[in-house]
């Protein structure tokens, strides 16, 4: 979306610039450019210049005072604006794109993919989700942890779950081994598998909400904002702290739906189902060239799951929960 609105706004400076100033090629080829620039570089469009520019505009954009730095980011970008002024090249409004060759490029090698900063196993799954519970306002990011674990969504996915959900295909409703989801980004296939794992997480999940008395109808509500969920970089901001913290390592909350993958992987399921099963349109490719890291037990080592293993229990056993509390609703019950 970001790069679409990018170079929606760059057209619009190619077509004013050719409207007002393209009397002669060689100074619109000159405007031209220096007004696409001017759309990534903040300055002037007649103080651009191009290589320099480009350069200044990398090194700019990798601050580390920035929030959105990195190279990949600008890379992508200005990939972006070089196919625009392709683009305008072959309606013959430029002779040549500057951008064509000799502009910084991100090495493909560098590139942190989300299966780097994921759990390595259940066991630090759920002391991410104990270290969350440790702190009133921080638990309903603890439960966020770990249905975002279990179910590979995204967290734009897990937000818009709602316990009020009543028929199929309103997001958060139960059926049978459904969870009902609206997928991001043009996803496939609206619903999560509801495995054993993932069944007595949001049974507990459903119970601990009777616990604390929660009436907000979303799975993950904002303890600070009343009627919205929690905010969408909550837990990335959370675990940027608890990763190094609690684990030794940076994650972040896509490494959780990485998490999924391997987990599913080490089960045996194939990387074009587990791309189904978490909405990936792209199918298997994606998952071997993104998501998806070696399991465990193909390496002969013991295989990763959701739950940790006996004796030690999952990180909601920690909320005294009555014995007596309601289990969660069905899709028989919601009828």
């Amino acid at each position: 979306m970001k790069g679409e609105l990018i170079k929606a706004r760059v057209s619009e400076q190619l077509k004013s610039a050719i409207a007002a100033r393209a009397k002669q090629r060689g100074e619109a080829e000159a405007v031209i450019i220096r007004e696409a620039l001017a759309t990534y570089i903040q300055r002037d469009a007649e103080q651009i210049q191009v290589q320099p520019d480009c350069r200044r505009y990398r090194e700019s954009r990798r601050d580390p005072k920035r929030p959105d730095r990195g190279g990949r980011a600008v890379d992508l970008e200005l990939h972006t604006l070089s196919n625009v002024l392709r683009h305008a090249v072959s309606h013959g409004h430029l002779l040549t794109n500057p951008l064509a060759t000799g502009r910084p490029k991100f090495a493909a090698k560098t590139i942190r993919h989300c299966r780097d900063t994921a759990p390595l196993h259940a066991e630090e799954l759920h002391a991410l989700a104990a270290h969350l519970f440790a702190q009133r306002r921080s638990e309903i990011l603890g439960w966020q942890l770990l249905i975002e674990a279990m179910t590979g969504c995204r967290t734009s996915e897990v937000l818009r779950l709602r316990t009020d959900a009543q028929r199929p295909r309103d997001p958060g409703y139960v059926e049978g081994e459904w969870l009902w989801l609206h997928r991001a980004k043009n996803g496939v296939n609206p619903f999560a598998l509801v495995h054993p794992a993932l069944r007595a997480c949001l049974d507990a999940l459903h119970r601990w909400r009777l616990l604390r008395k929660i009436s907000a109808p979303w799975y993950f509500p904002s303890p600070t904002r009343p009627g919205s969920p929690v905010a969408i970089t909550s837990l990335t901001q959370a675990l940027r702290t608890a990763g190094p913290l609690v684990v030794g390592r940076h994650l972040t909350s896509h490494g959780l739906r990485s998490y999924y993958v391997t987990v599913r992987r080490s089960q045996s399921i194939s990387d074009a189902q587990i791309a189904a099963e978490i909405g990936d349109k792209s199918g298997a490719a994606i998952i071997v060239s993104t998501y998806g890291s070696i399991p465990p037990n193909w390496r002969g080592e013991k295989e990763i799951t959701w739950l940790p293993a006996p004796p030690t229990p999952p990180a909601w056993e920690c909320f005294a929960i009555p014995d007596n509390s309601i289990p969660l609703p069905t899709a028989q019950e919601h009828a």
